[in-house]
């Protein structure tokens, strides 16, 4: 049972990540200095169709920077590690969400299974937003059990804010979210036999954002110096692994400690966006060191 059980829970919490590297209710007059990033400069490359052409730098290339004004950046001569291209897709469930202005659909493997799901934004001239996830039904059989995911809309309560419009030096965004994932697990359990349970994945998203620096970058792919504003994303996400059926319930905390975590335990993840002048969003540190540009803009 515990390890049947480890599994399934491995498996909700991986799947689950694949969400989140609000709703406009961040704080915050921009004070004087830098560059002003407009909605409608982001638009333009963030509409059903468009197709952004990517690099990555490895880990330890671009310096995780620090609030300051009139900073310099300068990563036009180094050495990217891979390239690829994502095309934004027209959002097909707008039922679920109306406000959807595009999607992004995202696969990962996991317990030999191959979890899809779509990502649903919402970009406008005033904020760009995340507005949950859509999955297909999914079934997962295990070593003395399985895993049942119905097809459902995750949706981020309110919407979970990634930047508001115009992107200026010293706004700011404080917010909370929260999306819940439904699953059933079945089990075979000695003595007690088989057991059916529902087991819930809620998603605490604390989000803490500053657009705290800005200079001028200067990076491969773009010939000339650009003026930009750094914003540094952090989110606290909290998760929490419930279940009505008791057996299932009191196993959660002892399993979830054998696979080195605690039910309610909180990671933070923090990016930092470089947001160029007439470009948009440019380049993305991502909280383990790698970097990821888009050229073309």
């Amino acid at each position: 049972m515990n390890k049947k059980l480890l599994a399934v829970l491995s498996f909700i919490i991986i799947l689950n990540s694949c969400k989140k590297d609000d709703n406009n209710n961040g704080g915050g007059g921009g004070t004087t200095g830098g560059a002003q990033i407009t909605g409608a400069v982001f638009l333009s490359s963030h509409t059903p169709g468009v197709k952004h052409s990517n690099y990555r730098l490895d880990s330890g290339i671009v310096a995780f920077p620090t609030a300051g004004t009139s900073l310099s950046f300068n990563y036009s001569n180094v050495s990217d590690t891979a390239k690829w291209s994502d095309t934004l897709l027209a959002p097909t469930n707008l039922t679920a969400f109306p406000a959807a202005t595009y999607m992004i659909g995202f696969n990962q493997s996991t317990l030999g299974q191959n979890i899809s799901l779509n990502r649903y934004y919402q970009a406008t001239t005033s904020s760009w937003n995340i507005l949950g996830d859509d999955y297909g039904a999914l079934n997962v059989t295990v070593a003395q059990g399985s895993l049942s995911i119905a097809a459902q809309a995750v949706k981020a309560t309110p919407v979970q804010t990634l930047a508001n419009f115009p992107i200026s030096y010293g706004d700011s965004i404080k917010q909370t979210s929260v999306s819940v994932l439904n699953a059933t697990a079945s089990a075979t359990v000695p003595i007690l036999g088989s057991i059916t349970g529902p087991l819930t994945v809620t998603q605490t998203t604390t989000v803490n954002s500053k657009n705290f620096a800005w200079g001028t970058l200067k990076l491969k792919g773009y010939s000339d110096s650009m003026s930009v504003v750094v914003q540094k994303y952090s989110t606290d996400v909290k998760t929490d692994i419930s279940s009505s059926n008791p057996t299932i319930s009191a196993l959660i905390p002892t399993i979830l400690s054998q696979y080195g975590g605690t039910n309610g335990q909180t990671v933070t993840i923090t990016t930092y966006r470089f947001w160029a002048k007439d470009k948009g969003l440019v380049m993305t540190l991502n909280s383990n060191g790698t970097a990821n540009v888009t050229t073309g803009l």
